[in-house]
């Protein structure tokens, strides 16, 4: 999954909204997930800051 994070360029915001968490964490240093999607979306943020995703996606590669 890790490696496929990086192609979210053909995706849309509910395609990548889908992808993350959903816990809204603000980790990320956006309020919800669907904003920190949004930021993904118009090229702002790489899915690969939200680091519940990638450290979710590790645990499950180990």
């Amino acid at each position: 999954m890790i490696e496929h994070l990086e192609n979210t360029e053909e995706m849309d915001l509910y395609e990548i909204y889908n992808l993350l968490p959903k816990i809204n964490c603000r980790r990320c240093g956006e309020e919800t997930c669907l904003a920190f999607a949004a930021m993904v979306e118009c090229g702002t943020k790489k899915i690969t800051q939200c680091r519940v995703l990638i450290e979710k996606g590790v645990k499950n590669h180990e």
